[in-house]
């Protein structure tokens, strides 16, 4: 079964470790995944929650994350998050946001895949003065 979210950080390329194919999507629940960011690693995204998990079509899906930086938690962010199908060359709408939970925690909804396939979440957290890109990757089974 392919449901688990790959990650793979960019820094305006992609980074050699992902290459130019798409990252694989391997067998594992989703809440298991761990993500650095790009941008000298700025941040690291952590997927604590994932309703419903594996995540499915439609928009009903919700993701709480942590954010942190030297393994300190990160608030008062500000968030972009922009979900994409890149082998279709589309979005969806509307782009999910963020919502701060509290010691670094947030919660990303609605996550609106709306076909089954191969999604880019780029998550693009600004705390302060810095800034970060986070891709997630996940495989929406039909």
């Amino acid at each position: 079964m392919k449901h688990a979210l790959a990650l793979c950080a960019l820094a305006g390329l992609l980074l050699p470790a992902c290459g130019e194919e798409e990252p694989a999507v391997e067998d594992a629940p989703l809440t298991s995944v761990v993500g650095a960011g790009s941008s000298g690693e700025v941040f690291a995204l952590t997927i604590d929650d994932a309703i419903p998990d594996p995540p499915i079509r439609g928009d009903v899906n919700a993701w709480s994350f942590s954010l942190t930086r030297d393994g300190e938690p990160m608030t008062g962010c500000t968030f972009e998050i922009e979900p994409t199908m890149p082998s279709h060359g589309h979005g969806t709408n509307p782009n999910p946001s963020a919502t701060e939970l509290g010691e670094g925690r947030y919660e990303m909804r609605p996550l609106n895949f709306i076909m089954p396939g191969v999604w880019h979440v780029a998550v693009r957290p600004t705390c302060d003065t810095l800034s970060d890109e986070i891709v997630l990757i996940v495989d929406i089974e039909s």
